[in-house]
């Protein structure tokens, strides 16, 4: 019997504008963010009495933070977690994409509410973190953090993991976030030395460390403590941390619209199928498939009838 378990993503949900490719002047409108994205995909694949999974953020209490919140709870995530900040608001972005499907993005987050998710209760949101038996984040949720928060935020995972509890993370690289990319390699390979599980993609990790493949970067990560994950490599299919997929071939998408969020329905997956007790070469795999399925449709979000 699979043992359940609680697992809390920590980050920021945004209002997604996805521009219409067809109709000019029109977008698709829904609630997106790459911590989020992997937490709803997560809960589609994961049996659902195998585990808890919560989304912490903050909110404002405007109609669209409001809309938001109800998105969440609809796709059965806990929202107790989330805090209001009834002064700021949620966050915004836009999706352009190229003809390929490849995506460029817009933002209007900087003053955001869950800019602000450390500034109060802190203690009482680490004492409830601290029932977690998992805590996913990636290099968005730290790089919208003022650095004193990002600090005592590191201080809670490093002794949270010290109690055989578990850190997954996502090193998403964002430079429009951060002040240098000095200090983006600093806090995610901080962030990195304490990974349980690892998901970095090679475009991200490339683009902020400069290596030439993906062995160079997978020495790293090793050297940095790293024992288990995976690289996503995109049409490639998703390279092995830790664990052997020798035999396993990964088919390319056969439909790409938008390539918003297949990492993270890549990891949400991934993460479903490991506590459903898939070995990491089928849970590769299954997540894989819904990647490539993701990237025919406009949006972070698969329609649920998709």
């Amino acid at each position: 019997m699979v043992k359940k378990i609680s697992i809390a993503f920590i980050g920021e949900a945004l209002i997604e504008l996805s521009l219409s490719p067809n109709i000019k002047g029109t977008a698709q409108i829904g609630i997106a963010g790459d911590t989020l994205n992997a937490a709803i995909y997560m809960r589609r694949n994961a049996p659902t009495p195998a585990c808890d999974i919560f989304y912490v953020t903050a909110f404002g209490t405007d109609p669209l933070s409001l809309y938001a919140r109800a998105f969440i709870q609809q796709e059965h995530i806990d929202i107790s977690l989330i805090q209001s900040r009834p002064n700021h608001h949620i966050g915004l972005y836009a999706i352009l994409n190229d003809e390929k499907g490849e995506r460029d993005f817009i933002y209007w987050r900087h003053d955001s509410a869950a800019r602000r998710l450390f500034d109060e209760n802190i203690e009482s949101l680490f004492a409830q973190l601290q029932k977690m038996d998992m805590i996913y984040l990636s290099a968005i949720s730290l790089a919208i953090l003022p650095e004193d928060k990002r600090e005592q935020l590191f201080v809670f995972l490093t002794q949270f993991r010290k109690q055989g509890k578990q850190i997954v993370f996502d090193s998403n690289y964002r430079p429009a976030l951060w002040s240098s990319r000095a200090l983006a390699r600093d806090v995610i390979m901080r962030a990195w030395r304490i990974a349980d599980i690892a998901l970095p993609s090679l475009t991200d990790e490339k683009m902020l460390f400069g290596e030439n493949n993906e062995t160079e970067i997978i020495d790293r990560l090793r050297t940095a403590g790293v024992q288990f994950g995976v690289l996503k490599r995109g049409a490639l299919g998703p390279q092995a941390i830790g664990w052997d997929d020798s035999s396993t071939t990964y088919p390319p998408a056969t439909k790409i619209v938008d390539t918003t969020a297949a990492g993270d329905s890549f990891n949400g997956c991934f993460l479903a199928q490991l506590i459903a007790g898939k070995p990491p070469a089928t849970a590769a795999y299954k997540a894989h498939e819904l990647a490539c399925k993701l990237i025919g449709y406009q949006g972070a979000i698969l329609p649920a009838n998709a």
